[in-house]
Formats: structure tokens, sequence, C-alpha cells
């Protein structure tokens, strides 16, 4: 009895075994869809495992979409923040091009076309070369001599070329510490002798009957006036026949990027 009783148990293993093999079998011929041609009843066996493998396939399709939208999205949005920074900087470039371009015809248009000027672009000033110098980016090139007058905004002399290297040149600034200008007083024929202070600063000495108030220009002897240095302060003493005359550079050598030299 033990022994039929364990035969029975095989074939019904057997058999369990080959349903489920068939169902297996039968699932996967659906899933490649090699029931699609065949009847309505293989329709109606493959269509949940058609569904349930598109859905699958469209899940994980959806979310491969996904994952590569974020990373195209933050690397398109990576290259637009380089390429906006990259236009901000050319803006600026531009911006800073029209404005020196501005600068220069503003200047050419101040030069007097009987005068030989040449253009020269400041390289260090007072606060990085010897004190009250400054050095130039032309030189021997230009054919540029010791005693050239160098002007500010093609109007205003400041000093005077006093080394002349291969293609640049040192200028003195007569506001230079003890560097003394022949000048003149505008509105007069008096002739005074600027001493330099340093720093864009002067000082002079008059008698103290000649009135020089604050405000006055004092010009270099040209044929053509051009202002040297303003009277900022007048310092006088009773008891002193001769008044100290304090005076200021017209421009501020520390804001200027081109002279302009006279040959």
């Amino acid at each position: 009895m033990s022994y039929l009783q364990d035969r029975k148990k095989d074939l019904r293993k057997k058999k369990l075994t080959i349903v489920v093999g068939v169902f297996v079998f039968i699932m996967i011929l659906s899933l490649f869809g090699v029931f699609s041609g065949l009847g309505g009843f293989m329709h109606r066996i493959g269509l949940p495992l058609w569904k349930a493998k598109n859905n699958t396939t469209n899940a994980l399709t959806d979310s491969a979409y996904i994952i590569r939208t974020r990373a195209s999205l933050s690397q398109e949005n990576k290259n637009l923040k380089i390429t906006n920074k990259e236009l901000e900087a050319k803006m600026l470039d531009y911006s800073l091009i029209q404005k020196e371009n501005e600068d220069l015809k503003e200047l050419l248009g101040r030069i007097n076309t009987k005068e030989e000027f040449v253009l020269g672009t400041i390289i260090t000033k007072p606060n990085r070369s010897l004190y009250d110098t400054i050095v130039i980016d032309i030189g021997a090139d230009q054919n540029l001599v010791e005693g050239n007058i160098v002007y500010a905004n093609a109007q205003f002399p400041i000093g005077k070329i006093t080394k002349v290297y291969d293609k640049t040149s040192l200028v003195t600034l007569y506001s230079s510490s003890k560097e003394v200008t022949e000048a003149q007083i505008e509105g007069s024929n008096t002739s005074v002798e600027l001493v330099g202070r340093g720093g864009s600063n002067f000082e002079m000495n008059v008698p103290q009957d000649l009135s020089v108030p604050t405000g006055t220009f004092v010009v270099a002897p040209m044929i053509h006036s051009r202002i040297v240095a303003v009277v900022a302060d007048v310092v006088s003493d009773p008891h002193d026949p001769i008044n100290k005359i304090l005076l200021k550079s017209p421009v501020n050598i520390q804001e200027l990027k081109w002279v302009q030299v006279l040959k």
C-alpha cells in the first residue's frame, strides 16, 4: 500500500510539473507575441500578459527617460550659465572698447592739427613709479627725445620726458617735489616760478600787493595758453611782503589712461 501511495504522489508531482511547465512556456511565448496572429481564445490568454509586459516596459522606459531628461536638463542649464557668463564678459569688453573709442575721439577733437602729438598709454602711475613720475609705452620707437612736453587730455601740460628708452619713456611731472617750472599768472604778464610739492601740488611766492584770488589759473608761457595749475589757497603774513600761494594740478593723474606727447 505504501508503494502505491508513493507512486500516486510521484504521478501528481509529474503532472503538476508538466502543467506548470506548459503554463510558463505559454507565458513566454505570449510575452514575445507568438500568439498575436492566432484566434480570440489565445488572444484572451495572452492579453493580460502582454499588458503586464507593456506596463513593465513602459515604466522602465519612462524611468530611464526621466533620468536622462533630468541629466540633460542639468547639463543644459550648466551650458546656459557658461554661455551667459561668456556673453556678459563680451558685453563688458564691448562696453570698455566703446568707452575707449569715445574717449579717444574726444581727445582727437581737442588736439590742434598744427601741432604734432603722439598718443601714449600710461604704464605706471605715481603710486607705482618714482614719486610724481609716470612711465608711458612709447619712446625711441616714436622718435621721442628728452624735454618733450607731455599733456593730459590734449590740453594741460603735466610734465616733460626725462628719460627715453627703446619703447618706453619716463615722464617727470611738474608737480614733482622741488621741480621748478616757469609759468605766468593768467590775466597778467607776471612771470612766476611754480615749485612742485608732490602729489599734484605746487607753491609759488608773489608780492603781497599782487592779488591772486583762489581759482586763478597759472599757465605755461606758450603762444596758446595752457593751464598748468589752479590757485587753491593763499598764505599771507602782514609782516611778510611775500605771500605764499598754494596750487593744484587741474587734472587727477591717477584717473588718466593716456597722455599726448608734443614733438
